[in-house]
């Protein structure tokens, strides 16, 4: 948890260094006014914070919430991040050059030298200064919207299928050439719209495979996104089932709404479950757990995985 710390961080070192430039330049009487003009966008735009500081005490905020909604934010967050620690780059590679050629042309101490009083004798950044160094952040816009462009371009795209071999020395003969079809994060809300589904559960629906296995993240953020999801999975069928797990984003929009969706789709759900597949006399166990990290269970000593895996695996064959 703690590196999302950077973040509300970053805020506050951008708001305190506005603050501390523009605030004491203004007449007493401004002060006060433009220190709230700085400031409140800060919050404003730090506000969602509280909201996921409730979403972790099990309040589920986020269930009523819209993705898109949230972007705005999010590219906030990341962008004053890049920010603060271009400029705080640049800083450091404009000390870390005053060194060498300090040390390289053997000149006067750091401290005292006609240089050192010159620089103590210079004017305060103007604002005309301080403005046209901030327009770094156009660069740095423009490269955090050209991965978004990216990012956004690659989710909306129909996934890649990619053949992995597995070898078991152990595995029963007849399940020989045993094939599942692993389907994860679908993501079903904003960027995954019910024609996108449709698509990729038609792409999943040619590919003859003996199991289909749903692995977590069926839903985004917003329970009115599991009937699309169900309407449009329901045509994906495989000879030994469709089985499915829940991920963190299924917590997030509700377990209640995305097992019911799950339900109409005519597919299986494990949860920390197990179930047999026989040929001849041979068989497999399928297990699934639930995400570890789901919400409103805190982790403890024990790792609650490991107790997940033993419940799913309770009662299996020999």
């Amino acid at each position: 948890m703690l590196i999302w710390v950077v973040f509300p961080a970053a805020q506050a070192v951008l708001c305190a260094y506005l603050v501390l430039r523009l605030a004491p330049r203004q007449p007493e009487g401004l002060r006060l006014a433009v220190t709230a003009a700085i400031v409140l966008p800060f919050l404003a735009f730090n506000f969602p914070w509280v909201l996921w500081g409730l979403q972790y005490a099990g309040m589920g905020p986020w269930r009523f919430a819209r993705q898109s909604w949230a972007l705005p934010f999010l590219a906030w967050q990341f962008l004053s991040v890049i920010y603060l620690f271009g400029v705080g780059g640049k800083v450091a590679a404009r000390a870390v050059g005053a060194l060498v050629r300090r040390f390289g042309r053997g000149a006067e101490p750091l401290a005292g030298g006609p240089a050192a009083a010159a620089r103590l004798a210079a004017p305060p950044l103007s604002r005309r200064e301080f403005v046209r160094r901030s327009l770094w952040v156009g660069g740095y816009a423009a490269t955090g919207a050209a991965l978004i462009t990216v990012s956004v371009g690659e989710a909306r795209g129909m996934p890649r299928l990619r053949e992995v071999e597995l070898l078991f020395k152990d595995l029963p003969e007849p399940f020989d050439g045993y094939r599942i079809l692993q389907v994860t994060d679908i993501h079903a809300g904003i960027n995954m719209g019910e024609d996108q589904m449709v698509a990729v559960a038609d792409l999943v629906a040619r590919i003859e495979v003996d199991l289909v296995a749903v692995t977590g993240d069926l839903i985004d953020w917003n329970p009115r996104d599991v009937d699309p999801y169900a309407r449009a999975f329901s045509r994906v069928r495989a000879p030994d089932g469709v089985v499915c797990v829940l991920g963190n984003h299924d917590y997030y929009t509700g377990v209640a709404d995305v097992i019911e969706g799950i339900r109409r789709a005519g597919h299986t759900l494990l949860r920390n479950e197990h179930f047999v597949i026989r040929r001849g006399g041979a068989c497999i166990v399928v297990a699934g757990i639930d995400d570890p990290r789901r919400y409103g269970i805190r982790f403890t000593e024990r790792d609650p995985q490991r107790m997940d895996v033993r419940a799913a695996l309770r009662g299996v064959p020999a």
